[in-house]
């Protein structure tokens, strides 16, 4: 039983709060899970390490080398972890008024986290404004709900700075926004950009900001985050197993496992994983619509590579009208010459189209391997399942060169085809 899925599978709006809520209390090292500040640890030692300018009040120099002290952190800090946070930033904008008078305009920011370190001496006052995203669709095209959460932060934080007495003039707080969200294109660059314009505001750009991902993503091509949530956890408990650390509560374990699971499962629900393993149970697809919308939204093929299958399954039924037919895995898709279905169906496979991320693989059953130029045998590879066929990769876009080759393995195949099943009674 995973409590994450269960609780997940209602209402969908309750997923990211509810992440939010148990993050949040796995940081505070005051709660009774018995991690103490061990995940609080884990995050702040990179970020501290990052800039230590910034936090000298976490650093010790260790052979020269200056280290995140986690002793120092609750030693010289209390720590004090907020949830749901709402902060009123008020833009004042004399635009378009005869009399020049200011207007008022309240912008209402909600920040998910707010992890506040307060010297118990004269040190600065750490403050970290995390906004956590577990789903790429919950991430926006523009960068604005940052800034405006860390304007709203800076506004209170002046105000409260206005009302301190002369004596804690020197009292700073260091302000950091922590942007948690999956590991992925479109994370990285709404970061990107939000680091961008926060430069371009003098008010903004000395405030620090880190990215930190739920998991490392399975895309090989992708530079891996360093700093993931799931690793950190994995981390705390080998470290726990191994004695380095003080030993957790037997049923805290078990929840951040299943965390763990919930992280690596895409923060999907029981209902999300049944429906994904129904989807997938379907023997065939009845059209090639619903095919490649599968294609796309379950297994994230992306347009290219879909428009790239369309075209090379246009071009084959224009080489072979009214010979043709389909069947719509949820795997791949396969082409029989239709004369021979009904009798000879896995025989008479004319090519089978698997989709990748960056590529199409088209395996052909053809015996005559002979039949085909010098540099299609050596591009070939070999197909475990059919031991005498081969599999080539084609990528976009889909050019007369690809073309060629395509017709000539595809007029291999059908030769041989013809000749191995007329030889059947």
């Amino acid at each position: 039983m995973n409590i994450f899925k269960i609780l997940s599978s209602g209402d969908q709006k309750l997923k990211e709060p509810a992440v939010t809520s148990f993050i949040a209390y796995l940081l505070d090292p005051y709660e009774g899970h018995g991690l103490k500040a061990a995940l609080l640890n884990k995050i702040l030692k990179p970020i501290v390490e990052e800039d230590t300018n910034n936090f000298k009040d976490l650093i010790v120099t260790q052979a020269k080398e200056k280290k995140f002290s986690s002793t120092n952190l609750l030693q010289k800090f209390e720590v004090e972890v907020n949830i749901e946070v709402s902060k009123i930033l008020i833009n004042e904008d004399r635009s378009g008024d005869e009399n020049n008078e200011k207007k008022k305009n309240k912008k209402r920011a909600d920040i998910d986290i707010v992890l506040k370190l307060h010297p118990k001496d004269g040190n600065n006052t750490y403050a970290f404004c995390i906004e956590n995203k577990i789903q790429d669709g919950a991430i926006g095209k523009e960068n604005d709900q940052l800034i405006t959460q860390l304007k709203a932060y800076l506004s209170e934080v002046s105000k409260l700075k206005d009302n301190l007495s002369s004596e804690n003039d020197s009292m700073e707080e260091i302000i950091s926004s922590i942007f948690l969200t999956p590991d992925s294109v479109s994370s990285d660059n709404y970061f990107k950009a939000f680091k961008e314009k926060k430069q371009e505001d003098e008010k903004l750009k000395a405030h620090l900001a880190f990215h930190i991902a739920w998991q490392k993503t399975d895309d090989d091509k992708r530079i891996k985050p360093k700093n993931t949530i799931y690793d950190y956890l994995k981390e705390i408990l080998s470290e726990e197993a191994q004695g380095t650390i003080e030993p957790i509560h037997d049923y805290t374990k078990h929840t951040i496992k299943a965390f763990m699971n919930f992280i690596d499962s895409g923060f999907k629900s029981i209902v999300q994983e049944k429906n994904e393993e129904d989807k997938y149970k379907k023997e065939f697809f009845d059209t090639e619509d619903e095919f490649f919308e599968f294609q796309k939204s379950e297994k994230q093929i992306p347009d290219n590579i879909i428009d790239l299958a369309k075209k090379i399954s246009s071009f084959i039924s224009k080489k072979y009208p009214n010979e043709l037919i389909y069947r719509y895995s949820p795997t791949h898709y396969s082409i029989f010459l239709n004369k021979y279905e009904k009798r000879y169906k896995n025989g008479s496979i004319l090519a089978r189209l698997t989709l990748w991320p960056k590529k199409i693989e088209i395996d052909f059953q053809y015996k005559n391997i002979s039949t085909v130029s010098d540099h299609l045998i050596q591009k070939a590879k070999t197909q475990k399942s059919w031991p005498n066929g081969r599999k080539y990769d084609f990528l976009p876009p889909f050019e007369e060169g690809e073309s060629k080759d395509l017709t000539e393995l595809l007029d291999a195949n059908y030769k041989s085809i013809n000749i191995n099943l007329n030889k059947k009674p």
